[in-house]
């Protein structure tokens, strides 16, 4: 029987499955590493996120065992990929590429900065304002918090400076929050 619970975790689980695919796409493409500054300092609550999915996972296999249902299936769909994003991002890196920035499981494109700033202590959170699908009105694109190991700060901001647009440049105190 579809019901509205069924409905929802299909698209859930539609969405879930495009994110992955587009995040496998992205990795292929981004290009030779040109800085690398570590693993996901979060490792360890992915990890944890990736762990809870499975039991999304293994809860629809139970219920199918028992008589099929979409819902069944798409919380099997959605436990298994989502557990696979989430330890896919648990294992990823902070890294320059040649086509962006890779942050743990995806590229943020050069072209997609809009500005950047340094903030919290000792200046080490890069703030990236972000263009995104949902954001059209003018400085109102998120602003995404990264932190930046110390060591690795100076060469990210050079690769910033490098590749971003002069309509892209850091913006420092100009940055909207609105």
């Amino acid at each position: 029987m579809i019901t509205a619970y069924t409905i929802f975790f299909s698209a859930l689980t539609l969405w879930a499955l495009v994110s992955l695919i587009q995040s496998l796409i992205h990795r292929r493409s981004a290009g030779a590493v040109l800085v690398d500054a570590g693993p996901n300092p979060a490792r360890g609550r992915s990890m944890f996120h990736g762990l809870f999915a499975i039991f999304f996972c293994v809860g629809g296999l139970a219920g199918m065992s028992q008589e099929f249902d979409f819902l069944y299936l798409s919380f099997t769909i959605a436990g298994a990929t989502f557990a696979i994003a989430a330890l896919t991002n648990a294992r990823g890196r902070l890294q320059v590429r040649e086509k962006g920035l890779w942050l743990f499981s995806d590229l943020i494109g050069w072209d997609r900065i809009v500005s950047h700033s340094w903030e919290g202590e000792n200046k080490c959170e890069l703030r990236l304002q972000i263009k995104t699908l949902y954001f059209i009105k003018k400085n109102s694109a998120p602003l995404l918090p990264i932190i930046v190991p110390d060591e690795f700060k100076v060469p990210f901001e050079e690769a910033l400076q490098k590749h971003a647009t002069p309509s892209h440049a850091s913006l420092g105190s100009e940055l909207k929050t609105d």
